[in-house]
């Protein structure tokens, strides 16, 4: 049977899938195909035929040819379906090895014919230092005018892995900020920005147990509110990013501009 490998961040999934191949199938790089390619997001048709097509080739040099589908959820309705009999029966020389996020993401009919591996999914996601760069983005945001979201939703689109990735670690902060208890206030923030040209100096003020502005106006109830809204709308707009071909910059304006309102 294929083996579907789940859980884990995206990358360990990939570099376990390579392990396996080389290691346990010992595919050499010339039978081991990966799909989709370099530079693609997705598995459409025309690579699912090719996959076919490959799925064929007796291994040049090794025990087996391997076939790797990276992120098999990303793929078209129609590549799934293409792909279902030849994950279902391999060639007896061709081993097939799957990633995703979750088995739940994908068609039954696939789920149905894998053997699984999960990884383990790490209990913190982000580092110190990560969910204190994405806390303060969403710091940023708050107090941002409409140029510089605007200006941020165009830099995110030229990258659609960036900007799901971004979408993520936000939220992840987002739930940071709420738990960590900080006080935040919009107004003050808004001039703390403004005086400041890297976000260490804010970094360091929120450390601080006693941080407060005495002229800010939102109070803590209310961001928590805020936060709890930004979180329910960055993960929908992640769903529609990832699964859709929606224009990424027009997802990421409409929710920049309205995320905070």
């Amino acid at each position: 049977m294929s083996l579907l490998i789940i859980g884990g961040e995206e990358e360990e999934r990939k570099e376990k899938a390579l392990f396996i191949a080389k290691e346990q199938f010992r595919s050499s790089n010339f039978d081991l195909h990966s799909f989709p390619p370099e530079g693609k997001l997705q598995i459409g048709i025309e690579e699912a035929f090719e996959a076919k097509r490959k799925s064929n080739f007796k291994p040049f040099n090794s025990a087996f040819t391997t076939l790797l589908f990276l992120e098999l959820q990303r793929a078209t309705i129609e590549a799934q379906n293409a792909l279902l009999k030849l994950i279902e029966e391999p060639p007896k020389t061709t081993k097939i090895l799957i990633t995703a996020q979750n088995e739940s993401l994908l068609p039954a009919p696939i789920v149905s014919r894998c053997t699984f591996l999960r990884l383990k999914i790490p209990k913190n996601r982000l580092t110190e230092e990560k969910e204190t760069r994405f806390a303060l983005e969403i710091l940023f945001l708050f107090a941002a005018g409409i140029g510089k979201r605007l200006e941020k939703a165009e830099k995110l689109a030229k990258d659609k892995k960036e900007a799901l990735d971004y979408l993520r670690n936000v939220i992840f902060s987002a739930r940071f900020v709420i738990f960590s208890r900080l006080r935040i206030y919009e107004s003050a923030l808004a001039k703390k920005i403004a005086k400041i040209s890297s976000y260490s100096d804010l970094a360091n003020d929120l450390k601080k147990p006693d941080f407060e502005i005495a002229d800010g106006s939102l109070d803590k109830k209310m961001v928590t509110g805020k936060l709890l809204k930004l979180i329910d709308k960055f993960a929908r707009a992640r769903v529609v990013l990832e699964y859709t071909n929606v224009n990424p910059r027009l997802i990421l304006e409409n929710l920049l501009l309205e995320f905070c309102s």
